[in-house]
């Protein structure tokens, strides 16, 4: 195996055991799972990810819940983030780390496979986590691949910040199109 393939292997066994506590993800189609250290990052993550139709809810504490569909303005207000797309701009590292860190499966499942990626070698962890999620998906709504895809257009997006060393908007995916109207859209 390659030193390449080594790489993205340890790189993908660090971004899903990241975080201190496990979500579930309440998708329409399949379940899924992230981990996160803060809960309102977490939930503007997938909730601006996914136009406001998933939520999470912490499996320790299943009281711990994001709203559904709409609300999410004032939800967020209500937790003491009165502005998303600002609270958005200064965690954009945060949400791409909870964005990585998505697995395809109940918090169980999760559990299973944060013990077997324990025991698989590094270069061939990538190609065993990508075959598990795509056996697993019941859906054309790819989630896991898409948050993937958006964790890295997030991680793009912090390079392009830190390199100019000013403020730069969330990917057009996580920002309101309706001036604030309650929409689907989180930001």
């Amino acid at each position: 195996m390659t030193t390449v393939q080594r790489l993205a292997g340890a790189e993908l066994r660090a971004q899903l055991t990241r975080g201190k506590e496990v979500y579930d993800v309440m998708d329409p189609s399949d379940a899924y799972t992230i981990r996160a250290d803060d809960f309102l990052v977490a939930a503007l993550a997938i909730g601006a990810s996914f136009g406001g139709t998933c939520a999470i809810q912490s499996v320790m504490d299943p009281a711990k819940q994001s709203p559904i569909l709409f609300g999410w303005r004032e939800w967020f207000a209500e937790q003491g983030v009165p502005d998303c797309e600002q609270f958005a701009d200064e965690h954009l590292e945060e949400m791409s780390g909870v964005l990585e860190s998505i697995v395809i499966g109940s918090p169980g499942e999760r559990e299973e496979l944060e013990s077997t990626i324990a025991m698989i070698d590094d270069a061939d962890l990538v190609a065993w986590f990508d075959r598990r999620h795509d056996r697993r998906r019941s859906s054309c709504n790819d989630i896991g691949g898409r948050a993937r895809a958006i964790a890295k257009q997030l991680r793009e997006a912090v390079k392009r910040k830190q390199s100019a060393e000013i403020s730069v908007s969330p990917p057009s995916s996580l920002r309101t199109t309706n001036h604030g109207q309650n929409d689907n859209r989180v930001v």
